[in-house]
């Protein structure tokens, strides 16, 4: 296999890398709350429990999936009005049961609460809502039994409010209005089925609306008559209209669409039709934005929830079921997408990959992430409020505040997310934010956005601000006293424009996704001034055709110290924050062969010294190529320890290798130091072309000249073992001799390609036509010995062929080739192909042989299976044959390629393309024929 591997190995091998395990192992463990429970309050199972409100005793049933102990989430499922009441929860029972199997899969507990029976002769359980009209209504407060019961679930979990969610069918559904209506503020979201507003509402919040936006799906049969679709009287058995009346399912929506700010709004849509023979397809209608809404009408059904395992055979009361779609499927994959993505990080950079399923079709989606925000931590004191029910009521008694003003940018309008958390030091407080539009600094309920009174554990709110072009925007946080005693609240404020990445937090994903179906977002983190203990919150939109669908919060909490290799680039400065008498023990600069000075300089408030260590440059070979921690101190060739922060070294005539800069906080505190090295001197030249480590084969860089730039395409494979590829552009080698590039990801996104900056390389020159190649991907640092593949030019088509270098399809850019067409060692020719699977994934194909002198010639095709960069190599990488490349050839110059594969291995899709190439350089600048 040449310069891909020293072998053919007959057996497939697979390699695992300890970083899967570790990245698996922080997204499982950090994303369901805020912190593991020993075991869970409530038994394995179905269980019966209580719970005493205003001295009424009500009963609900708890569904914990085995083992579970830190659930993802908690979603309450309320009952309808039929009499089925809490014996929905029972297997095979309802379609309501369904959540319990959706939950052991997916790690959530179900909480089923039980109405009161109703005052009408039926005595069926069911729910006091928001009709004003309902007669036979008992007197039962149930909005105040399921505010109980929401807080105790989730004070016992330890879960905020935004992984707390509630749903139901038909009365239970309208009960989940009247909930959200009063308390937006204690779930993340809501979805209802068969439950429409009402028409005559109660007053107060059944009149006015939820305080606050709320996620919602709604979902209503178009041939319901119990819930008439077209809105009328409620289950209208008698004639008289006792239950009241509704408003109809589409006027529901459109009330819903107003609150969430979505009334201009245009929905994308699908149709599922499963069964033809259950009235008509289920139509989905979304409403993308910052708070979504997700509207099903299902053609033809009735009154009856949506199953596909629990069936239910029409009658003329509730009409046909929808089996096109499972209820409980489609709302926990709505309720887990607004789930906020909480991580526990060991180090201060790295990445995690976080499974997310349950989107509608996106042939065209990208993730973009905004920059890590640190947060504005304070202490407020706060007094005792005699009436603690409200902080409205009493002068504002017992609460804080403080304001915080963001400026906007100048030519366009700038939005802002205000992520808020607070914590009481002495007891539960309870947290409100609010835009301070009247310019006051003093919080008003008519300001108020968000309101967070949940859990003892700690509350969190957000808050997006739209600040005009020069203009200034302002809001307040406020943190309210319910407890007995005068205490202390701690509040944390992340500030977080919704502007590009700086590199600190970068996200990216498949780019083709079907409906429905799991995909792994990878969150990528890079903040050198993370310490332990410490936390940064980063947003991340969710774009379609330029347009944002959805924006969620990232939370990163460091928890422990690992160390974080970081290479210093010549002649830019590096910040960093230590620890209280800490280091960093892998600051490091590679020296190239020539260098005739190395000069070092930090800059720092505190007293930081600094020592220069060298080591040998890294050697070829197959072990993980990580970076070292840097020598004793005692060993250090140079120093700078000063009493203060401001040390200047200078190593004259440096030998060639890997020289360690290691800042060291002299001081108790934590300490921000920047961090500069210079290299100067005339380094070997390294000569365009193919790059390898002879110890790692089966991955490695072209490297040519692009324009006025040098463009790399790198060939290696992800954590799955399955082939990816990687560009690579950065301006052409200085006299020092080091070339430096930005390391992209490409996604193809319905036709063309999308790139996202990843991480970035150097290759410092270690001889002729050999370079140290140093990376960061993803957040990981490696480091290894490139060499040359070869040199020279075959005779092919009757002339040289000097066809080494990158080419593309002018009408298809984004995707390409390399070309390597060699006489020593050889004669050989070898073609890259840089293509992309059915999900947009980036993959590249190979093809090689000894050359033909044919001026068109016809190649096998393979995909690999190998290591990803920082992975352990266990063997030469596997090739499968997935199809053809013919080339063509003329006059001494590559003209075409045309492609035909099908990905095999688990990568989906297949690549088809005959392309007329154009070479990447203008200047048409190639490896050349010289040895």
């Amino acid at each position: 296999m040449r310069f891909l591997d020293s072998s053919r190995p007959r057996r497939p091998q697979t390699t695992f890398a300890a970083g899967v395990v570790l990245a698996l192992f922080l997204a499982l463990l950090a994303i369901p709350g805020s912190g593991l429970r020993a075991q869970s309050p409530y038994p394995a199972g179905l269980s019966d429990q209580t719970i005493t409100v205003n001295g009424v005793v009500r009963q609900f049933r708890v569904h914990v999936p085995a083992g579970l102990t830190a659930p993802r989430a908690v979603v309450f499922v309320l009952h309808g009005g039929g009499g089925e009441g809490l014996d929905v929860a029972l297997t095979g029972n309802h379609p309501l049961s369904v959540f319990r199997t959706v939950a052991d899969r997916e790690g959530f507990v179900v909480v089923y609460p039980g109405g009161l029976p109703a005052a009408d002769a039926t005595g069926k359980v069911g729910w006091v809502d928001c009709r004003a009209d309902n007669e036979v209504a008992s007197n039962a407060d149930d909005v105040g039994f399921l505010n109980a019961l929401v807080q105790r679930i989730g004070t016992e979990y330890g879960l905020d409010s935004r992984r707390l969610f509630m749903t139901g069918g038909s009365n239970g559904a309208q009960m989940t209005h009247a909930f959200a209506f009063h308390h937006a503020d204690r779930v993340g979201a809501v979805a209802t089925g068969s439950g429409s507003l009402p028409l005559t509402p109660k007053p107060g919040a059944c009149t006015s609306g939820p305080s606050r936006p709320l996620p919602i799906l709604i979902l209503h049969g178009d041939a319901d008559t119990p819930m008439p679709w077209a809105g009328g009287c409620v289950a209208n058995v008698g004639g008289n209209c006792n239950r009241g009346r509704v408003i109809s399912a589409e006027a529901t929506r459109d009330r819903w669409l107003q609150i969430n700010g979505l009334q201009g709004a245009v929905p994308t849509q699908a149709t599922v039709e499963v069964d033809a023979n259950d009235g008509g397809p289920a139509q989905r209608f979304d409403y993308a934005g910052t708070t979504p809404l997700q509207w099903w009408r299902l053609n033809g059904a009735g009154h009856t929830t949506p199953s596909r395992t629990v069936l239910v055979a029409p009658n003329p009361t509730t009409g046909i079921q929808s089996r096109d779609i499972e209820f409980a499927e489609v709302v926990w994959a709505f309720f887990a997408n607004q789930l906020p993505i909480n991580l526990t990080v060991p180090a201060q950079r790295g990445f995690v990959d976080v499974t997310l399923s349950g989107l509608r079709a996106l042939p065209g989606v990208q993730f973009a992430a905004s920059s890590l925000s640190a947060p504005v931590v304070g202490d407020l004191s706060l007094g005792v409020d005699a009436v603690p029910q409200t902080p409205w009521d009493n002068g504002r008694v017992g609460t804080a505040h403080v304001v915080g003003t963001m400026t906007g940018r100048s030519g366009s309008a700038l939005a802002w997310q205000v992520f808020a958390e607070a914590t009481g030091l002495g007891g539960d407080v309870d947290l409100y934010l609010g835009e301070d539009l009247n310019g006051d600094g003093q919080p008003s309920e008519n300001e108020l956005r968000c309101t967070s009174a949940m859990s003892a554990a700690g509350e969190r709110c957000e808050l997006l601000i739209t600040v005009p072009a020069g203009g200034t925007g302002r809001y307040w946080a406020m943190l309210h006293n319910r407890g007995a005693s005068a205490q202390t609240g701690r509040l944390s404020r992340y500030e977080v424009p919704l502007l590009s990445s700086d590199g600190s937090l970068v996200t990216t994903a498949p780019g083709i996704l079907s409906a429905g179906a799991a995909f792994p977002l990878r969150v990528q983190w890079d903040d050198p001034t993370l310490l332990n203990g410490e936390s940064r919150v980063g947003y991340v939109q969710m774009q379609l055709s330029g347009a944002t669908q959805a924006v969620f919060p990232v939370k990163l909490t460091r928890n422990a110290n690992d160390s974080s290799a970081l290479a210093l680039v010549s002649g830019e400065d590096r910040t960093l924050r230590l620890a209280g008498n800490g280091s960093h023990e892998q600051l490091f600069i590679d020296v190239p062969a020539g260098a005739t000075q190395l000069a070092v300089t930090t800059a720092s408030a505190s007293n930081v010294d600094v020592y220069l260590a060298r080591v040998p440059a890294p050697v070829a070979g197959s072990a993980v190529p990580g970076v070292a921690l840097a020598p004793p101190r005692n060993q250090a060739q140079a120093s700078g320890t000063t009493p203060g922060g401001n040390e200047s070294v200078t190593v004259a005539n440096p030998a060639a290798g890997r020289w360690y800069v290691t800042p060291v906080n002299m001081t108790a505190s934590s300490a921000t130091v920047v961090v500069r090295a210079t290299v100067s001197g005339t380094a070997p030249v390294v000569r365009p072309g193919g790059y390898y480590n002879t110890g790692r084969s089966g991955h490695g860089l072209f490297l040519y000249p692009a324009g006025g730039e040098w463009a790399g395409l790198w060939y290696t494979y992800l954590q799955d073992s399955t082939p990816t590829w990687y560009y690579l552009q950065g301006p052409a080698p200085g006299s020092n001799g080091i070339w430096r590039g930005g390391i992209y990801r490409g996604t193809w996104v319905g036709g063309s390609r999308f790139l996202t900056i990843v991480g970035e390389a150097t290759a410092t020159p270690t001889g002729a036509d050999a370079f140290t190649f140093s990376y960061t991907l993803d957040g990981q640092m490696g480091s290894e010995a490139f060499s040359a593949f070869g040199r020279g030019c075959p005779s092919i088509a009757g002339a040289p062929a000097d066809i080494s270098q990158h080419y593309f399809d002018p009408a298809r850019s984004g995707t390409g080739y390399s070309a390597q067409v060699l006489t020593s060692p050889g004669p050989y020719e070898f073609y890259a192909t840089f293509v992309y699977d059915a999900r947009g994934v980036a993959r590249f194909l190979v093809a090689e042989d000894g050359p033909s002198t044919g001026g068109t010639a016809s190649l096998g095709l393979d995909q690999l299976t190998g290591f990803c960069p920082t992975c352990e190599r266990t063997g030469s990488p596997t090739r499968t044959r997935v199809g053809s490349l013919q080339r063509t050839i003329g006059g001494g110059r590559l003209t075409g390629i045309t492609v035909s594969a099908a990905f095999a291995n688990g990568v989906p899709g297949a690549w088809n393309a005959t392309d007329t190439l154009s070479m990447l350089d203008s200047q048409g600048r190639t490896q050349g024929c010289q040895p």
